[in-house]
């Protein structure tokens, strides 16, 4: 079973698991603009990558493009993770890393900028 996550640096998630059944999360990760977008003017993401603790990435990060939530609210530069829960763990920490690079003659981009998420995990 797969169920989704998503969130914009804004809110929490709460993860609940079962030693019995192996359920795979879908996270979202975005930034609703002009509040969260971190990118400066003419910057680029050029990697991206996932880390977890408490977890298994089961599906590494992936650009989604715009991504809108079931409130209505857009996200940019969405980026996806799928991720299961390891046995007895009581909260996943989910790191999204990005590069970018910035046009010009000089590039001024940035290297592994983390954002990350814990997630409180409930064993029912």
């Amino acid at each position: 079973m797969i169920k989704q996550i998503k969130f914009g640096f804004i809110a929490a998630a709460l993860v609940l698991s079962s030693t019995a059944i192996a359920d795979t999360y879908q996270l979202t990760v975005g930034w609703n603009a002009p509040t969260w977008n971190w990118l400066r003017t003419d910057e680029t993401i050029t990697a991206h990558s996932s880390l977890i603790q408490g977890g298994i990435i089961e599906t590494v990060s992936t650009f989604l493009g715009n991504v809108v939530d079931p409130d209505g609210t857009t996200y940019t530069q969405g980026y996806g993770v799928e991720f299961s829960v390891e046995a007895d763990a009581t909260q996943v920490i989910i790191t999204h890393r990005v590069s970018t690079t910035v046009s010009g003659a000089v590039d001024l981009g940035r290297t592994d900028i983390d954002h990350s998420v814990i997630i409180p995990v409930k064993v029912l």
